[in-house]
């Protein structure tokens, strides 16, 4: 029979162990789950992931975690708030969540052609206060408009008359519109050689090079007939002039369309995206998403394209949702398949390493989305107002709190109940069987984290890494 300071103890470390754990997962999220479209940055080492389309239904519409990460063990998300001011937008429509940009003073700018802002350091819903002339209205009559984040500020290009390659029926316009994320004032500017705009390619992605100038990669045509692009254009700030791109050497074998670019170290990352698997340019027959990721050396002028066949953490071929990106980790939540069903999952790459990884550790980065100079600093933003809630469908504080005190209480008199008992069982004369011996183990046996690293040991060579 096993002595009654045991069993005493064993109970109680029971009940303390389901106390904890109540604790630990009380209000805790679903995390993100399937979704398309969403808007994904890291700020002060945490990862936001809002809106999106195709959520599945239980799964919150904002929610974030903070690093480190790792894709292979379960992530404590927290939901916060979709609470968004009517003032803002009308939660009963689609809110897009176009541009995905974060300001040097920490706002999450949003809402597609009716932007608006969310404080990552007050974590509130702000209005942006436009100043200068907003241009989104008739940006939004337009077709293709393309805007990309660079140093502090959104470049929105003016977009084209219609659908189509036809440059009579579908002309571009030369418009560039200047959203300064500082002073939140629009400035206008036009392109000089209107003649070398790119043509009019569906799902084209832009980034900027942080070297004065702004690329333009891959894109498609889908009527009558599908094609796929592979080609490349970059955008001269100081000249305002547009310009094709011929690498030096190297090549890629098809076109695509929706990757996600990100810029490291003088070279552009091209994840994924859709492609008909034919060579840039012809017709194909078919539309699937594809596995690669490429790569475009701006000093070397060359482009290459990653083998992952052998990559442990690979993501299959998708079309991502928007990146989170922190130092050499690029972070993607969840994306798109083939039937364009949304599919659920955290994928990380690292760009030092190359390669897929399962973590992506903390540090003192700058929060980044494709704009590596955003300031971390809070600062001054009188140009932005902070607005109260609608009053509907945040959570109830009160309730809340009135609900943990209330388990509370019924796991501790449950865990005195069990002591108490085991205590009577042990100090009377009743004879009963004997119980086997309850092991207690230490919390930190259950909560026991993985070595989060993003980097190779010193010395050691991993020759299964993909290669470029």
């Amino acid at each position: 029979m096993p002595s009654p300071g045991l069993s005493n103890f064993s109970m109680a470390t029971t009940a303390l162990f389901l106390f904890s754990c109540f604790l630990t997962c009380w209000g805790a999220s679903l995390g993100p789950g399937p979704r398309q479209l969403s808007c994904n940055v890291v700020y002060n080492n945490t990862l936001y992931v809002w809106g999106g389309a195709q959520v599945a239904p239980g799964y919150p519409n904002f929610t974030s975690t903070t690093l480190p990460l790792s894709t292979t063990d379960p992530t404590v998300w927290t939901d916060l708030s979709w609470d968004i001011p009517v003032i803002l937008a009308d939660k009963t429509k689609d809110i897009l969540a176009d541009p995905c940009v974060v300001s040097p003073s920490g706002i999450l700018v949003v809402g597609g052609t009716n932007l608006f802002g969310f404080d990552l350091n007050a974590k509130v819903y702000v209005s942006l206060n436009l100043t200068g002339g907003n241009p989104l209205t008739t940006l939004a009559t337009r077709h293709n408009v393309r805007n990309v984040a660079v140093e502090g500020s959104i470049y929105y290009f003016g977009g084209y008359a219609d659908v189509g390659l036809n440059v009579t029926t579908s002309p571009p316009h030369p418009e560039l519109f200047i959203l300064n994320m500082t002073t939140w004032n629009w400035k206008s500017d036009s392109v000089a050689n209107t003649e070398m705009i790119p043509p009019n390619y569906e799902e084209a992605s832009v980034i900027y090079g942080d070297n004065g100038f702004i690329y333009m990669i891959g894109g498609a045509s889908y009527t009558p007939i599908i094609y796929y692009f592979s080609d490349i254009y970059k955008y001269n700030i100081g000249t305002r002039t547009w310009a094709a791109v011929t690498p030096s050497f190297g090549g890629w074998t098809t076109g695509m369309d929706n990757s996600r670019l990100v810029k490291y170290n003088g070279t552009i990352y091209v994840f994924h995206g859709g492609s008909d698997f034919v060579t840039s340019g012809q017709p194909g027959n078919r539309t699937a998403m594809v596995n690669l990721t490429r790569a475009y050396d701006i000093q070397l002028n060359r482009v290459s394209q990653q083998d992952i066949s052998l990559s442990q953490y690979a993501p299959n071929a998708s079309v991502f949702n928007t990146p989170g990106v922190i130092g050499d980790a690029v972070i993607f939540i969840s994306g798109i398949k083939d039937g364009q069903s949304a599919v659920n999952g955290t994928w990380a790459y690292n760009l030092t390493l190359n390669d897929w990884t399962n973590s992506v550790a903390a540090g003192p980065y700058l929060p980044s989305l494709f704009d590596p100079l955003n300031s971390t600093s809070p600062s001054s933003t009188p140009s932005t107002t902070p607005l109260p809630s609608n009053g509907a469908g945040g959570p109830n504080i009160g309730v809340i709190l009135g609900l943990v005190i209330a388990v509370i209480v019924v796991i501790a008199a449950l865990a005195f109940f069990l002591v108490w008992r085991s205590w009577r069982r042990n100090s009377g004369s009743t004879p009963h069987l004997q119980k086997p011996d309850i092991i207690s183990l230490k919390l930190d046996d259950y909560l026991h984290k993985p070595n989060l690293t993003s980097h190779e040991p010193d010395g050691v060579t991993d020759t299964t890494k993909p290669q470029f």
